[in-house]
């Protein structure tokens, strides 16, 4: 499979000279098999860019065929949704999965961000090419385009709608997603590690520093009383989680908006430094929009 990054930031976009190494789109990660099948992993901001790189191709004549796997129903993980124009093409096939909160199932909760309050979009319906939308349960495995894709929750039992972490496998090679995820303690729990065991490349939210987590300093969202500030992870914490899961690539995404392109690269060396300290042998960069590798 070939993995390209559309957006990495995590809570707002950041636009600006300072993040345009990075990336300044909320999160979206195209997946594609070997069969050719579209996968997507969250639908930000970064979703808008994927769907106009995708017209030029069947997606334009309605003869495509995709499927969004959401981590989670806040805004910066469903926002470009209502802006995703192949949805709007009728012959086109999109499926949603993701988890509901609350007592609303998945398709409930993308209804509301289209009521016309907030979008002229008005429903789902008017996205023809939307079909199913799914809720998917702790532990489900489904297979589609030539792929097993696992579902794992995070986050169970805290008041905060549940994130969901996505593996998708495809001939003994495995791609591990991993955003909006509070450790107890700053320690990456048995289940999650298990669910990420040899992950070829594990991605993995970094929205706060070690640091920033120690100290409740940093950043607008950091000044914010405590419900504001839950559910995230550090960077110390996801590279935690690699060398425990002994995953072979980390890239790092999921990025605060008040972080710059120089802060990210300082946070990343100070990551290799710290698997050089652990004699590990997993590799840490940043996930970049417009990045592109196989796994």
């Amino acid at each position: 499979m070939r993995v390209k990054f559309w957006g990495v930031r995590g809570g707002l976009a950041a636009p600006g000279a300072a993040c345009a190494d990075t990336g300044g789109n909320t999160s979206c990660i195209e997946v594609r098999t070997a069969t050719g099948a579209l996968l997507v992993l969250d639908a930000g901001i970064g979703l808008y860019w994927l769907g106009r790189s995708l017209l030029a191709g069947a997606y334009g004549r309605g003869q495509g065929e995709a499927t969004i796997f959401l981590a989670r129903t806040h805004w910066d993980h469903i926002q470009g949704l209502p802006f995703f124009v192949p949805a709007f093409l009728p012959g086109n096939k999109i499926h949603i999965h993701g988890c509901g909160h609350a007592g609303k199932d998945l398709r409930t909760i993308l209804e509301g961000q289209m009521a016309e309050s907030y979008s002229p979009i008005v429903s789902l319906k008017n996205m023809p090419s939307i079909g199913n939308v799914k809720d998917v349960a702790l532990g489900q495995t489904l297979e589609t385009g030539g792929v097993s894709v696992r579902a794992h929750v995070v986050n169970r039992g805290k008041a905060d709608a549940p994130s969901v972490a996505w593996r998708i496998d495809e001939d003994g090679r495995s791609l591990v997603y991993v955003t909006d995820v509070e450790y107890d303690k700053g320690v990456p729990d048995a289940e999650t590690i298990a669910f990420a065991r040899e992950a070829d490349l594990l991605v993995h939210e970094t929205f706060f520093t070690d640091d920033e987590r120690r100290k409740g300093e940093g950043g607008i969202i950091l000044s914010l009383p405590p419900q504001a500030r839950r559910n995230h992870a550090t960077f110390g914490e996801a590279t935690e989680l690699g060398l425990r899961a002994n995953a072979r690539k980390l890239l790092c995404t999921h990025h605060h908006p008040d972080r710059d392109d120089q802060t990210i690269a300082r946070a990343i060396e100070a990551e290799r430094d710290r698997v050089k300290g652990r004699k590990g042998t997993l590799s840490v960069d940043t996930a970049r929009e417009g990045f592109e590798l196989p796994v």
